[in-house]
């Protein structure tokens, strides 16, 4: 009977331990990897970057995660988002699992959505450098110049991305989670900005289009949920200015630590990255009735440094994508994303954009355009 009583005590003060833990009450260790060891440890530079970084950087194996991004604004007002992933969003745990999905929003406010899933088999993922190959759908670069193509039974897009603004990274461009820090999150911005060739063949007509591009690559080895909150994540062209915005928060677990990411660069040169002078401010923040995540419809982002103060706001005019993460589960993990009250979406914007430069507080430059951003928010609210 005591036997039994202690068993059931440790039990229950296990549990206890744990929701304290997951509550927040202990908060784990985040950091953005920074020191002489961090890189060491990746084999990559301070001031150099490597064509290898673009390539595979996981196994693929169960527990890692992967994906190659690219979107364009083209010169009839069309916008283009592919991406390349080593497995479906929702199956961190899984094998293997090769995809590729297409967004395009016409001017009309028409859009194709299209899903490409192949075998093992039919797929390869370079380590060497960006080539990844999806049965008949490839996305290949060496920094410098990618080609990108897409095609299914009513749709075929190739798409020619030349770079423009250097390759960067904030510094390894790894988040580290947990006393260890083994756990991470990568993202390296391969084509911060290049200019774009599309040919858009769909449904007996073509389209040759310009324009501009952005390429980008992440991975990770822990399920993003669990390290991460939400964030937002914008990019935008103005001038001769390219500009990459963005704050991640991390979850509870982490103290809900936010960390800032910043790149300005003018005639293709980036003047700007400290993340430690970037401040957000969100303005008009409203529940979005289809995922009930909040949603600012001004976003503020203020960068200081040397007598010099870049502004740059963005003004939500339209939701181009949502997606609530439960809809691409099924069986069981849907089942316990019900009962656990999982409410994860993703939400991708189209809207003004505007930079202001100050130098010694007099305003020397204003030039708006059009952007596109996006919200990520896996956990539960914050605002």
């Amino acid at each position: 009977m005591q036997t039994a009583i202690k068993y059931m005590y440790r039990l229950v003060l296990s549990v206890l331990i744990i929701a304290v833990l997951s509550n927040g009450a202990f908060a784990q260790k985040a950091i953005l990897g920074k020191e002489k060891k961090h890189y060491e440890g990746l084999n990559i530079f301070l001031d150099s970057i490597q064509n290898r970084e673009d390539g595979m950087r996981t196994t693929g194996r169960r527990g890692t995660y992967e994906w190659w991004y690219f979107d364009a604004h083209l010169d009839d007002g069309s916008k283009i988002v592919i991406v390349f992933f080593t497995k479906p969003t929702h199956k961190i745990k899984g094998r293997l699992n090769p995809l590729c999905t297409i967004d395009i929003d016409w001017p009309d406010g028409s859009n194709i959505h299209r899903e490409y899933t192949a075998s093992v088999k039919e797929s390869q993922f370079s380590k060497e450098q960006c080539d990844v190959v999806i049965g008949n759908n490839f996305f290949r670069g060496n920094l410098k110049y990618y080609e990108i193509h897409f095609e299914d039974d009513s749709l075929s897009v190739d798409i020619i991305l030349e770079r423009k603004t250097e390759s960067w990274r904030p510094h390894t461009g790894h988040w580290y989670f947990g006393k260890r820090q083994k756990k991470y999150f990568a993202w390296f911005p391969s084509v911060p900005l290049g200019e774009v060739s599309a040919d858009i063949r769909y449904q007996g007509s073509t389209k040759k289009l310009q324009g501009s591009g952005y390429h980008d690559h992440n991975w990770y080895n822990k399920n993003i949920l669990a390290m991460f909150n939400h964030w937002y994540w914008a990019r935008a062209e103005l001038g001769d200015y390219s500009i990459i915005l963005s704050r991640m928060t991390a979850t509870k677990k982490y103290d809900h630590i936010e960390f800032p990411i910043v790149m300005i660069a003018k005639n293709r040169e980036i003047i700007a990255d400290d993340d430690e002078k970037l401040e957000l401010v969100k303005k008009e923040i409203k529940l979005n009735e289809e995922t009930g995540k909040p949603v600012a419809d001004i976003l503020i982002f203020t960068y200081e440094e040397n007598n010099r103060k870049y502004i740059v706001t963005f003004n939500r005019e339209q939701n181009i994508f949502i997606k609530k993460m439960i809809e691409s589960t099924r069986g069981i993990p849907k089942l316990i994303a019900k009962i656990t009250g999982f409410d994860g979406s993703y939400i991708r914007f189209t809207g003004g954009v505007s930079l202001e430069v100050y130098e010694n507080n007099i305003l020397t430059d204003h030039i708006e355009d059009n952007a596109i951003w996006e919200l990520m928010y896996f956990g539960k609210n914050l605002e």
